[in-house]
């Protein structure tokens, strides 16, 4: 992870749980009532956010390194280089925080 990025700790235990194929840390890092928004499918809540992680997300063994940061507002735009297998890709997930919790993240 670029470790020369600064990130607040609840992004970061969303990158690092992604990294680590680590379901119960992932979810960890919302908020009750968090969401996911993946290209405008939405799930809400711990549960659901638990089912796309283990189905999109860690248990599809993605890996996440950060590679800029932006600040707009409320929202903290992270761009991401995304592996998976052999596939590489670049991608912006978009935060907004709650505390120390992620109230949402959309991936776009």
């Amino acid at each position: 992870m670029a470790d020369d990025l600064k990130l607040e700790p609840p992004i970061r235990a969303v990158l690092d749980a992604t990294n680590a194929a680590d379901n119960k840390a992932f979810v960890a890092a919302f908020s009750k009532d968090g969401a996911v928004n993946d290209w405008g499918e939405v799930h809400q809540g711990r549960g659901e956010i638990s089912k796309w992680d283990r189905e999109h997300n860690t248990g599809a063994g993605i890996k996440v390194r950060p590679t800029g940061v932006s600040r707009l507002g409320g929202e903290i735009l992270v761009l991401v280089e995304i592996t998976r297998g052999e596939e590489k890709e670049g991608g912006t997930w978009s935060f907004r925080l709650k505390g120390a919790s992620v109230a949402a993240l959309e991936i776009g």
